[in-house]
């Protein structure tokens, strides 16, 4: 790796020197200038996400109707509901202690934080005690353990004592900071920086810890932990085709409602977990930049990160590609520190690094291209490359030589690592699904449920849209410029890190592998934005290149104005509702009575529904809310009520109903029409009112509850009592 100078010319306080080539200042101006051309573009373009109206005109308009802002945050008439959001951090942040000291227990156990500051052996275990923590729920889960609390607290609670005590008996930590010996701080203060970290942090976690309102986080990443809590034991689900993938971040929330004993609290506990992964990932570039390039570098890595609205806004919401940027970048920092100690047959950082590969595999499928596959490649071609240089040598001792097959130690490690991380959700879906990358993958394994006509719908939906140069430049522009929860710092700086930066070759090497991520998202999947997301921690890393020792825009005044600018007018943007929920004090009560937030249709069958009562959806699989038992199914599943009433006579219909115990009938032909709108997943021709007018008529189902909105308009949820039921609690 080239390392920055370290001479005469160089300033003690890390700006650049004086006597500056022209061809630099030269770079600089050029740098400066595409830099405030695209501030422009990215301030000033008009977005389809913001309705048209461009983030100068969003900014402008939070600043200049700030009651707007404040009537989200608090409700209206005001409530201040902190004790609401502090009752699920609270047991969120111990949850997550307790899941880093069990990562703390093995690595130290291990051996594999030799070399490694208290700073990188926190986020280290942090991230290896999450792994496992998932990974053992899985277990307990397909052995049918959930019902039994103690196997939960007992293990785990004994792993982290055991872990606090060897954190207790280790010698204090020194300061001493892993970086290279030519290392010089760009700025000696830099870390006063990272307090502009601190309203993100407090946007993210008090917005995790609110109540779910996204459709994919109520149809599958709570709502498939919810339903193997109540079932006590994870099972293959024909209803929810989301809930045969795996689902590894989506354990904690599991692993909480057992321990708490509650599905609904516990999905709150777990849902605010998931946001937390968005500030353990700052530390571990923060820590990252302090050993590799320098503090401040770090910091701005760091900063750059934790700002971007995306980040923010998938946290908040529940969803779980902060997860999988917490492995990712765990994986890349364990693999580079191993790279750099040049220690080729060095196996104890590669089970670290190969387990955090795995974990990330074991939340999505797309990250074991992401992450495990090319991690994994990377040690196989470092570690032959080393067995060579070593074997070569003659200069070396016999004992120090490598047997030219020693390189396969380090990718054993890593590989043995990573399948004990991810591959019992592969076991488990072939054993129940028939299926080992359920449902992908249909003409090779088939697979419990599936048929060519689902299929054939799951790859239409999935496939990426099409490969022409039109597309490829829309795409790049979304990512470049026109998503609406993109960070105007992250590109610009990422380019002028790699451009710039004398470490050349981290640069160069880090931004490969960001390119893998986006042609990987591009060639191989349906483009939906967020997909790309565990890019940014490697991104926002190449931006805090940008200010490294050497760089050619110096860490100046007019340089941390712009930086400040730019975190200014995030924050602006984020909590002013542009990237999510921003209902921050309002009570948990108000927020599930809020229409906004819980259609009418499902508040009303909370309060008229009871626990005996069984509702059967048709085209609802957003669910998590509901309090009664509930049967649906997901759009890519075969529908439960065709298949009960198609080709069958009226009393048969009734008897197919009594069977499941059925009550009531939801249907939402609001998302029925939206299903089968161009370009949509398409929907079942089947369902059609004429159905249901011919189900009232024979007395299969009683007429549909007269349900209106707060306009007194009619709802597109229709709720049909079942006949049968109705007349019998008559």
């Amino acid at each position: 790796m080239t390392r920055p100078k370290s001479d005469s010319r160089r300033r003690r306080d890390g700006r650049a020197p004086e006597n500056v080539s022209p061809r630099a200042r030269w770079l600089a101006t050029i740098a400066i200038a595409l830099v405030v051309g695209y501030l422009l573009l990215f301030f000033l373009a008009r977005l389809p996400d913001l309705g048209g109206a461009s983030r100068a005109e969003a900014i402008l308009h939070i600043l200049l109707l700030p009651d707007e802002a404040a009537t989200e945050w608090f409700g209206e008439p005001a409530e201040f509901a902190l004790g609401d959001r502090l009752g699920v951090l609270l047991p969120a942040a111990v949850f997550l202690s307790v899941c880093a000291l069990v990562g703390f227990a093995v690595l130290n156990k291990i051996g594999a934080f030799a070399g490694l500051t208290k700073l990188e052996q926190a986020y280290f275990s942090s991230c290896a005690g999450c792994g496992i923590v998932s990974l053992y729920t899985l277990l307990v889960g397909l052995a049918g353990g959930l019902p039994y609390r103690a196997l939960f607290l007992a293990p785990i609670l004994g792993a982290a004592a055991w872990g606090l005590m060897r954190l207790w008996q280790m010698r204090p930590f020194r300061a001493a900071r892993q970086q290279d010996a030519n290392h010089v701080d760009v700025d000696p203060d830099a870390r006063r920086w990272l307090w502009w970290a601190a309203p993100f942090v407090i946007a993210i976690t008090i917005g995790g810890a609110l109540t779910p309102t996204e459709f994919d986080v109520r149809e599958y990443h709570l709502q498939v932990p919810k339903e193997f809590y109540q079932s006590g034991r994870i099972s293959f689900l024909p209803h929810n085709v989301y809930g045969n993938m795996p689902l590894g971040s989506e354990m904690l929330p599991l692993a909480a409602m057992v321990v708490t004993g509650d599905w609904w609290f516990g999905g709150l506990v777990g849902k605010a977990m998931i946001a937390l992964a968005a500030p353990l990932t700052m530390l571990g570039l923060f820590a990252a930049g302090q050993r590799f390039v320098s503090t401040t570098a770090g910091v701005l890595a760091a900063l750059t990160y934790i700002s971007t609205p995306w980040i923010v806004r998938v946290s908040t919401l529940g969803l779980v590609e902060g997860f999988s940027a917490l492995y990712l970048w765990g994986t890349v920092y364990a693999v580079i520190i191993w790279w750099r100690e040049n220690r080729a047959a060095d196996s104890l950082r590669l089970l670290m690094a190969g387990f955090l590969a795995g974990s990330a595999a074991a939340c999505k499928y797309p990250n074991v291209l992401y992450v495990l596959i090319p991690a994994g490649v990377v040690v196989a071609v470092r570690a032959w490359r080393q067995a060579r240089v070593q074997v070569g040598n003659i200069t070396t001792t016999d004992a120090e030589r490598l047997s030219p097959l020693d390189w396969l130690r380090p990718v054993a490690a890593f590989a043995i690592a990573g399948c004990l991380a991810c591959g019992p959700w592969f076991v488990k879906n072939w054993v129940l699904a028939d299926n080992p990358v359920y449902p992908l993958a249909f003409r090779i394994f088939d697979g419990r449920t599936r048929d060519a006509e689902l299929d054939a719908q799951w790859r239409r939906a999935h496939r990426p849209p099409g490969f022409a140069p039109g597309q490829l430049m829309a795409s790049t522009a979304n990512i470049a410029w026109r998503s609406a929860w993109l960070n105007p710092l992250m590109l610009p700086l990422a380019i002028l890190g790699v451009a710039t930066s004398c470490y050349r070759r981290l640069g160069l090497g880090l931004a490969a592998y960001a390119l893998v991520i986006l042609a990987v998202w591009w060639l191989f999947t349906h483009r939906i934005d967020r997909f790309w997301i565990p890019a940014m921690p490697v991104l926002a890393f190449l931006a805090g290149l940008a200010v490294s020792p050497g760089a050619v825009v110096p860490w100046r005044w007019p340089v941390k104005a712009v930086i400040a600018g730019c975190l200014a007018l995030d924050l602006v943007l984020i909590v002013g509702g542009g990237s999510g929920d921003i209902s921050y004090f309002v009570s948990t009560k108000r927020l599930l009575e809020d229409p906004e937030r819980v259609q009418v249709g499902h508040q009303f069958l909370n309060d008229k529904l009871t626990k005996d009562d069984v509702l059967l959806t048709v085209a609802d699989a957003e669910v998590f809310d509901l309090r009664m038992p509930v049967l649906y199914n997901t759009v890519f599943d075969r529908d439960r009520f065709e298949t009960l009433m198609t080709g069958r006579t009226t009393d048969e219909r009734r008897l197919a109903l009594a069977e499941l115990g059925v009550t009531y009938v939801a249907v939402a032909w609001n998302e029925i029409e939206r299903y089968r709108s161009p370009g949509n997943y398409g929907f079942t021709d089947y369902i059609r009112p004429s159905l249901f007018d011919e189900l009232v008529r024979t007395g299969v189902l009683a007429q549909a509850l007269p349900l209106v909105d707060e306009q007194q308009r009619p709802l597109r949820y229709q709720i049909f009592p079942v006949a049968a039921a109705s007349s019998a609690g008559k």
